[in-house]
């Protein structure tokens, strides 16, 4: 008994403490907010040896743990000679999760002092890294899943490749030269292909999604979907980058920034190029250089076929903000054949927002438009401090749409076949729609066939009673009409009379005859019978006399005592002789009676 007592006891235990695990609260990051700081570093639970591999290009290290992965990060970082790894390859064998421990970047350190580098090629074979942490902030070093990446030999190889990071937090407070990108701080002389990250990023000076700061650099079919917060320099893909090439790259997510902030890149400096690369990113600054795409370009620096679709905020008011759709400050630059789409909200007075450019500055801008539709009331470019050659189309949302479509899609996505059909009076169609812009493509046109007309009449509106109708000769194949004419009103056709009211001695009658189209009444009256009205008369004039007589006599003998004979009354006095004459026969006869007796 005391056993079954003891089980039950356990088991309601167990049930409340699952039920509390159950019921427990879960931990989810706001947007902006960072996570908690996971516990230790990951180079002290390091491996000893890799998964495989010698390093060679046809044998490289394999790497298939965090630990293994965390052994590459402290090799490189301890500086010791031929344990660096300088000029061998790498290769990641498994998806990896680092949530477990704070990362220390493979390179750590800063350009003020001293710094390790990654001087070697690592290849993601498309796997992914989750749950990156860094933070640099004590340190002010460099941060990311690589702090510093230098090629120093001049292999034609691609540095880092398929590889994709997500949901990594990424943060350092290091100012110029050092950076912070989720995929590297700082990058020199380097290829990267192919590679994907997401997640945050907050830091000082050259603030990246994917890179924070970059000289020589060749970036190629990358993408970036982030959350990125910085003071100045800031891009959503790279925060300051130096004669760097980017091709077919693309930023998305949200930058936050000081000076200099774009939606693909802060600071484009000194004969970078970029051509066929998008952002979709939107962007807020608190700073000037400001725009959807670049926040500043000088030198040389040439955008070919590139889109910026995000909204551009700017709340700068003490100073020239310099903010457009596209790009901040263009310097001695050239952007061609590039649009913006974006709603830019900004600008003061004396430096209005640009549709397209903020500031010119001896730039060189063709081929390249602005969503004008959404954007009423900007220009091109919103002050133009050193003349330039400007060419700036202030579109419609279609329009602008149509050039993304052929300068940066490279032509057109041809849908099905549609087809509108003629109508007797306009031309149809033939067409193929783009299924990106809606642009009307391969356009046969169909001619208007014509009205063929009926040989019949057709009442439009039948004739009443009382109201003209018509009709006319119609079209076989649409609503039109011609040569309409009247059909005369019918006018009333009434049946007989017929008694709906009798009428009698007191009260007139009534007849009515309907029409038998409309049901329209004409009615009369019927006089009253006439011999009945005599004999009614007649009693109603004894009535009345004989109510008059019974007046008279009530009210003679209420008022005889009241009588009162008045000079030359002759009805009275004649009244009085009758009286005196009645009395005298009255004595005379009761005198006889007396003698006989």
């Amino acid at each position: 008994m005391q056993k079954g007592k003891s089980m039950k006891i356990l088991m309601i235990g167990i049930l409340s403490l699952v039920l509390c695990a159950a019921w427990s609260p879960k931990t989810v990051r706001a947007e902006g907010t960072a996570p908690t700081a996971p516990y230790g570093v990951w180079t002290d639970s390091a491996a000893t040896e890799f998964a495989g591999g010698t390093g060679t290009k046809a044998d490289p290290y394999q790497i298939a743990t965090a630990e293994q992965l965390a052994k590459l990060a402290a090799d490189v970082n301890s500086g010791v000679y031929g344990k660096t790894h300088s000029g061998e390859y790498f290769v990641l064998m498994a998806d990896l999760d680092l949530s477990a421990h704070r990362w220390i970047p493979v390179g750590n350190g800063t350009n003020a002092s001293s710094f390790h580098t990654f001087d070697g090629f690592f290849n993601g074979a498309n796997h992914t890294i989750s749950g990156l942490y860094v933070d640099e902030s004590n340190e002010q070093y460099s941060a990311g899943l690589f702090g510093h990446v230098t090629l120093t030999n001049a292999v034609e190889e691609v540095t880092l490749q398929n590889l994709k990071v997500v949901n990594a937090y990424v943060k350092t407070e290091a100012v110029d030269p050092d950076g912070v990108g989720i995929l590297a701080g700082h990058l020199s002389n380097v290829k990267v292909r192919n590679c994907e990250v997401s997640g945050t990023v907050e830091g000082s000076e050259n603030v990246g999604g994917m890179i924070g700061i970059a000289s020589y650099a060749n970036v190629k079919e990358c993408m970036a979907d982030v959350q990125v917060t910085g003071k100045g320099r800031t891009g959503g893909m790279t925060g300051n980058d130096y004669q760097g090439y980017y091709a077919k790259c693309q930023a998305k997510g949200k930058v936050n920034g000081g000076w200099c902030t774009g939606g693909f890149v802060g600071v484009l400096f000194v004969s970078s190029e970029v051509e066929y690369c998008k952002s979709e990113a939107e962007v807020r600054a608190y700073d000037w250089n400001c725009g959807g795409f670049a926040g500043y370009l000088e030198e040389d620096v040439q955008i070919k076929n590139c889109v910026a679709t995000g909204d551009v905020i700017s709340t700068v008011t003490n100073v020239l903000p310099k903010v457009s759709g596209f790009a901040g400050t263009v310097l001695t630059s050239s952007i061609t054949d590039s649009h913006a789409t974006g709603k830019v909200t900004g600008g003061i007075t004396d430096c209005p927002a640009g549709g397209f450019v903020g500031s010119n500055e001896r730039a060189t801008v063709s081929g390249c438009s602005f969503d004008a539709e959404i954007n009423t009331g900007l220009s091109g470019v919103g002050i133009e401090q050193a003349p330039g050659q400007i060419e700036i189309q202030a579109g419609s949302t279609k329009e602008v749409l149509a050039n993304i479509c052929e300068d940066y899609e490279g032509g057109h996505a041809v849908g099905e076949v549609l087809v509108v059909e003629p109508t007797c009076t306009e031309d149809g169609k033939k067409y193929q729609s783009c299924t990106r812009c809606g642009t009307e493509l391969n356009v046969e046109l169909i001619p208007a066939s014509g009205h063929q007309w009926n040989s019949e009449y057709t009442v439009d509106k039948e004739a009443t009673c009382t109201e003209d109708g018509s009709e006319s000769i119609h079209c076989s194949k649409c609503d039109a009409t011609k040569d309409s004419r009247k059909i005369p009103a019918k006018g009333h056709s009434y049946g007989e009379w017929v008694v709906v009211k009798e009428p009698t001695a007191t009260a007139k009658g009534l007849k009515e005859k309907v029409c038998e189209v409309c049901r329209d009444k004409i009615t009369e009256e019927l006089p009253m019978l006439e011999s009945e009205k005599k004999t009614e008369d007649s009693k109603k004039q004894d009535t009345s006399s004989k109510n008059q007589e019974k007046a008279q006599g009530k009210t003679s003998g209420k008022k005889t005592a009241k009588t009162v004979v008045k000079t030359g009354d002759d009805s009275s006095m004649a009244g009085w002789s009758l009286l005196i004459l009645a009395s005298a026969g009255v004595f005379l006869v009761m005198q006889f009676k007396r003698k006989r007796r």
